[in-house]
């Protein structure tokens, strides 16, 4: 009709049924014929404008004004909107057995008997995480082995393709402590205990910190709270068998009887549309626009903006923001990570190389982790390309490893999903002795193409991975000094599905779960307990992580907290999910949700 503005401007009136009726007389018949008819006096076309009085309820003439008290503002709490019945919950409705399921295991490379891998190898090429493709004609892949470097190459490929599948590849993840690494991880904790001493005068400061819990911070792409509940059956089972246990009945304390605390937290919100600006929330404390009513600070490099909360005891004027200083330690999880003394490990799980949809491209912070799986998957992209012919035309972001005739690519054994799950798993043995970070971010759910009945299928694979890798790193840590953040950043918001309803809502309340150890001296079990039934954000994910990595230094014996010298970056509207207690009058307003994407009902 050429009057998008005048649509979107009455989206904020209110519109009765009488209103529709006049619409649709008007569209059809035109606005000349449905005025012959006789215009309704309750009802105004919604092509035409609403009147001012639209603003209110009481004075909108065709509202009852005993029904206006349904629309008042309650501040009491926020309820989310109601997920709404979906294509992918018919699905999910119908038993497996009787639907769609990728295979349930890879094959590995001596899975294939094809003879001319065996005769030809002429055109074989290795790569390790030190070396691009190289050609090793005639090598054995124990030979090649032989010749790695395991304290450098945390992997190691050998392919030797010839056709449209790689059945050749040859695809070894073997992460060994890397001395180095652990010296560097060690010398950077001492230095800012030292930093710490300085700032405190407390000259009895030991030169380590102590207990420094690792962290693994898991990240699912795309998936809600719903989504999970229908396709990660087994990773639930595994959160409802540790969950905390609150008082009721004949039960008067809050407690996990297995020795870990599982929470599921039901209402958390998105502040954003995409990966980048909820991930930002999360792994920064940061946005991607300014917020009117919050002192931001606003750091530009290389074309990219970003706006971080200023607090802390730093006088930030004296910085320069726009790249001459590094001060992504006041913000940037990784930075402040490996500042602590944390070993570091990062991974996507497709070459980001150029990529405009991520967010460590399109922030002003650097990555600089001492692990990744960067090479991994530009290694593989790389070859892909290079055996098309592809190499100079395609950007390597952009190489899909499955199709859909071929579903799940396996990588000699290996689905994609699960390479970062071994990475880490290997890299918690390689490490034992140092604090860990490592951060994942799993594409599995990651499906939008047109077909729903086939879209979960990676999501419920790699439920299985997920849940038998947690339970693995749980079993193994008999201390119990590892905090596990599963977590998406947001629902489905890619492909045609958006356009639904129940897409819409479902995005807006992405999956958060956390398990920590049930005894650790960091966790008040009765406040991240009500915690789940409170409104929280990646804002919040982020302060509970910086309150985890705050050092606790040995002195006298004693131990106390020294948090305060890394409160620099912490959103001041954000809360520690472990002690703190967050009101339940916390709305979208106080939690720095764009209206856009509130989910409160009340708003």
């Amino acid at each position: 009709f050429g009057k998008g503005d005048n649509f979107r401007a009455q989206s904020k009136l209110f519109v009765t049924p009488f209103d529709v009726h006049e619409t649709i007389l008007d569209v059809v018949l035109g606005s000349r014929l449905s005025e012959s008819i006789g215009e309704d006096p309750h009802g105004i076309s919604l092509i035409s404008s609403l009147p001012p009085n639209r603003l209110k309820c009481n004075t909108t003439l065709s509202i009852p004004s005993d029904f206006c008290h349904l629309f008042e503002l309650k501040t009491d709490s926020c309820e989310f909107m109601t997920d709404a019945p979906s294509i992918f919950s018919y699905y999910s409705d119908i038993p497996r057995q009787n639907r769609p399921t990728w295979p349930d295991k890879c094959p590995t490379r001596r899975d294939h008997k094809f003879r001319a891998f065996q005769d030809d190898q002429s055109h074989c090429l290795c790569a390790t995480n030190e070396r691009e493709w190289f050609p090793c004609a005639n090598i054995t892949r124990e030979e090649f082995r032989e010749g790695v470097n395991f304290s450098v190459d945390n992997f190691s490929m050998r392919s030797c393709r010839n056709h449209d599948l790689d059945r050749s590849l040859e695809f070894d993840i073997h992460v060994k402590e890397n001395e180095l690494v652990s010296a560097n991880s060690s010398t950077r904790s001492k230095a800012t205990a030292k930093e710490m001493s300085d700032v405190y005068g407390d000259t009895e400061v030991r030169s380590s910190f102590q207990a420094q819990p690792n962290i693994i911070f898991l990240e699912i792409d795309s998936v809600s709270l719903s989504f999970s509940e229908r396709h990660f059956p087994r990773t639930w089972g595994l959160l409802n068998h540790h969950k905390i246990l609150t008082p009721n009945g004949g039960r008067t304390e809050t407690k996990c009887p297995t020795g870990w605390c599982a929470a599921t937290f039901n209402k958390t919100s998105v502040v954003g549309q995409n990966s980048i600006v909820n991930q930002l929330a999360a792994l920064s404390g940061c946005m991607d626009q300014p917020w009117d009513s919050e002192d931001m600070i606003h750091y530009s490099r290389d074309g990219k903006d970003t706006y971080c909360p200023k607090s802390g005891p730093f006088n930030y004027d004296e910085y320069n923001f726009d790249g001459d200083d590094d001060v992504s330690h006041f913000h940037w999880i990784f930075a402040v990570a490996r500042k602590l003394g944390y070993v570091t490990f990062f991974g996507e799980e497709f070459c980001y190389e150029d990529s405009p949809y991520v967010v460590q491209g399109q922030s002003v912070f650097d990555l600089d982790v001492d692990l990744s799986l960067e090479k991994i998957f530009c290694h593989l992209a790389r070859i892909e390309l290079m055996f098309d012919g592809l190499l100079n035309s395609e950007r390597l972001f952009g190489v899909e490893y499955d199709t859909k005739n071929i579903p799940d690519a396996c990588f000699d054994g290996k689905s994609r999903g699960d390479i970062g799950l071994e990475f880490i798993s290997q890299m918690w043995d390689a490490y034992s002795a140092r604090p860990k970070f490592a951060f994942l971010n799993a594409l599995a759910a990651h499906d939008y193409s047109l077909d729903a009945a086939h879209m979960p299928l990676g999501a419920e694979k790699y439920d299985k991975a997920v849940a038998g890798f947690l339970t693995k790193i749980m079993d193994s840590n008999e201390e119990k000094e590892t905090f596990i953040f599963l977590r998406s950043d947001h629902g489905l918001q890619g492909g045609p599905f958006p356009i639904e309803y129940s897409t819409q809502i479902e995005h807006m309340h992405p999956w958060t779960a956390i398990i920590t150890p049930s005894e650790h001296h960091t966790i008040d079990l009765a406040a991240f307990s009500s915690n789940q039934h409170r409104l929280i954000t990646g804002f919040d994910i982020y302060h509970t992580l910086r309150y985890l990595m705050s050092p606790r230094i040995a002195n006298n014996d004693e131990r106390k907290d020294f948090g305060v010298l890394f409160n620099e970056g912490i959103p001041p509207w954000s809360f520690n999910i472990f002690r703190d207690s967050i009101s339940t009058t916390r709305n979208c307003i106080d939690a720095k949700i764009p209206i856009d994407f509130c989910p409160c009902t009340s708003e």
